[in-house]
């Protein structure tokens, strides 16, 4: 499964889980897959730029071989824990913006 697939995937379960009106919303409108495939795509890239800058850093790169390579896959750990953590947040739905008439669909765009 690749890192997008995968990310997807956490975003579905995040969504569904975090604000099911938002997930039915997007569902029922035929909006759900980009939305879910654009907002993986969004995490994959804060991912990638995160784990360039962090492994290529001096204390890194200077690391014996197999030092580094463990390293390396902590970092990944480490950065995707981080990028969840921050971008993974879905608002419930909020009383007031049911006034608006889209209830639960601030931030549908990632």
């Amino acid at each position: 499964m690749s890192r997008l697939e995968r990310y997807r995937e956490t975003v579905a379960l995040a969504l569904k889980d975090r604000n099911p009106e938002m997930w039915t919303a997007l569902r029922t409108a035929g909006e759900l897959d980009a939305y879910l495939t654009e907002f993986a795509q969004m995490l994959v890239e804060a991912f990638r730029m995160s784990y360039d800058r962090a492994s290529h850093t001096a204390d890194v790169q200077n690391l014996p071989p197999m030092e580094k390579v463990g390293r390396l896959n902590a970092l990944e750990k480490e950065i995707e824990e981080v990028v969840f953590a921050e971008l993974l947040e879905f608002p419930e739905d909020d009383p007031e913006n049911e006034e608006s008439g889209e209830p639960g669909l601030e931030g549908v765009s990632p």
